[in-house]
């Protein structure tokens, strides 16, 4: 499972960002993406956020929960002594995936949003996709899009990823079947 991290630095509290830890998809994406593309304000630890004052948003995403790396966060404190919180180092930790979720500005999704609430299902088409597409490289290259509605870019993602992983795979076969063909050669004369 992977757990989502969301530190926004807004104009009312410029110097101590809010922190939210621990996210599921679905949480990250209700209680931070979809407000964000709608351009609506942003509830973070009881604090309202309007879309025009939010200054900065960084999501990252671990493998753990942040009560498991809490002591990573104590030593990356203790060697960057900055006057921000536990929390924002904690949410600091994991790959950054800021750019996966957060394509432009505030506002620009409320169309996609609009189509995605028109659809049956569209929550229960997120499971299916989930429980469907079991390899994490193609889960990887294609989730996002999908999530967002851009279907026929998640197919073509998808379709890149799968083209590539075949070519890779043809040229490694190709290699061993020439080095097969050449011992076969060196080991026995053509005329017999």
């Amino acid at each position: 499972m992977s757990y989502f991290h969301v530190r926004i630095t807004h104009q009312g509290n410029r110097y101590s960002p809010e922190v939210r830890l621990d996210l599921g998809m679905d949480e990250l994406s209700n209680r931070f993406l979809k407000p964000r593309e709608e351009g609506k304000p942003i509830v973070i630890q009881g604090v309202v956020v309007k879309p025009e004052e939010i200054q900065v948003i960084k999501i990252h995403k671990t493998d753990f929960p942040s009560d498991q790396l809490r002591h990573l966060a104590m030593q990356n404190k203790d060697a960057n002594p900055m006057p921000v919180s536990l929390e924002w180092y904690l949410a600091d930790l994991g790959a950054d995936v800021t750019d996966e979720f957060i394509t432009g500005p505030p506002g620009q999704g409320s169309e996609t949003q609009a189509r995605s609430h028109n659809q049956p299902n569209s929550i229960a088409s997120t499971e299916l996709f989930d429980i469907l597409i079991t390899n994490m490289d193609l889960r990887t290259a294609s989730r996002q899009l999908f999530v967002n509605g851009h279907y026929r870019n998640a197919v073509e993602d998808a379709f890149i990823l799968l083209e590539r992983k075949v070519q890779e795979n043809l040229t490694s076969q190709s290699s061993e079947l020439v080095s097969c063909a050449e011992s076969s050669v060196e080991r026995s004369p053509f005329w017999l």
